[in-house]
């Protein structure tokens, strides 16, 4: 099973793939990474969510 990465913004709101075809580990990591990044952070924490969610073939 692959996994996608899901970024949620409810200012637009609007949900989109960041990432797909990661194994849950990759994603999972991909999601901290994303969280964490410097360009996001006050904006991220307000708003923005990321999602690791099985991949629908």
């Amino acid at each position: 099973m692959t996994y996608e990465v899901i970024h949620y913004c409810h200012v637009l709101p609007t949900f989109h793939t960041v990432e797909s075809g990661l194994t849950l580990k990759d994603a999972q990591d991909k999601v901290k990474e994303l969280a964490t990044k410097q360009k996001y952070s006050k904006h991220t924490m307000d708003c923005c969510k990321f999602y690791v969610q099985p991949e629908i073939k």
